[in-house]
């Protein structure tokens, strides 16, 4: 598994401002009417979920529901703020969270993907947590569970023969910090160094290329960073480092 690197930012190579604006000017007005279309298929589904809870239903079938609803929930607000990833002004709505909480949230909403749809392939993906002791981060919830599901949908597809999955959170000089490691493909340092780029893909038809970019936006709005280190056929690193509470920018 590649090396974790909190301390380093090694930015891949940019594509010049006017090509990128034109980029994210054209997914703003596409993320419009996505928004709009998918918003009401997503009211009918939570709508059911809630019937569904208030006829009653056993005990561990409403666990799944409420995470089911919750879920919802959290894809209709990332519709609803889908247009601003491309702004660069700070995120307004912050309050103080517990990084290693959202992490535990995370990989329970995620357990579907990693766990039992892999059993349903006879492949294992083994998770693998280890929490560092940290100070409550301000933050939008929503927007960081939508950058780390991300980040873990990417590890668990790198991994289509299963493998280790490996979040870790950990504090020092420079800010908060939380890694997901995998230990599939990997990337050559051609792909690596435009990853982050909008419409950039490693995934063909399956994909539009919108996932890191997304994180990317949410997580330089939030004052942080992501770095991302890779060895093609060994895995891939990603570290999301954040702002201390009133501390600079990283980005």
């Amino acid at each position: 598994m590649p090396e974790e690197r909190g301390r380093e930012n090694p930015h891949p190579s940019r594509v010049p401002p006017s090509v990128e604006a034109e980029r994210l000017d054209a997914i703003g007005g596409m993320a419009a009417g996505v928004t709009h279309h998918l918003n009401n298929i997503l009211t009918v589904a939570l709508g059911n979920i809630q019937l569904t809870l208030k006829q009653g239903v056993e005990d561990r079938s409403q666990v799944c529901l409420r995470a089911a609803e919750g879920a919802v929930r959290d894809a209709v607000g990332v519709l609803r703020s889908l247009t601003s990833f491309c702004r660069t002004d700070a995120i307004a709505t912050q309050a103080p969270i517990d990084l290693n909480r959202l992490v535990d949230e995370v990989l329970e909403l995620t357990a579907p993907r990693w766990r039992d749809e892999a059993f349903a392939r006879d492949v294992r993906i083994q998770v693998q947590v280890e929490r560092g002791v940290l100070e409550p981060l301000m933050a939008n919830a929503m927007a960081l569970r939508q950058v780390l599901m991300n980040l873990i949908f990417n590890g668990v597809e790198a991994m289509p023969d299963g493998g280790l999955l490996t979040l870790r959170t950990w504090t020092d000089d420079v800010g908060v910090h939380v890694s997901v490691s995998d230990t599939g493909m990997g990337m050559d340092d051609e792909t690596r160094a435009h990853v982050l780029e909008p419409f950039m893909t490693t995934k063909g038809s399956r994909s539009r290329g919108l996932g890191l970019s997304v994180a990317h936006g949410i997580v330089t709005r939030h004052g942080g960073r992501l770095d991302i280190t890779s060895l093609a056929g060994v895995g891939t690193c990603v570290v999301m480092s954040l702002p201390r509470a009133g501390a600079p920018s990283l980005a």
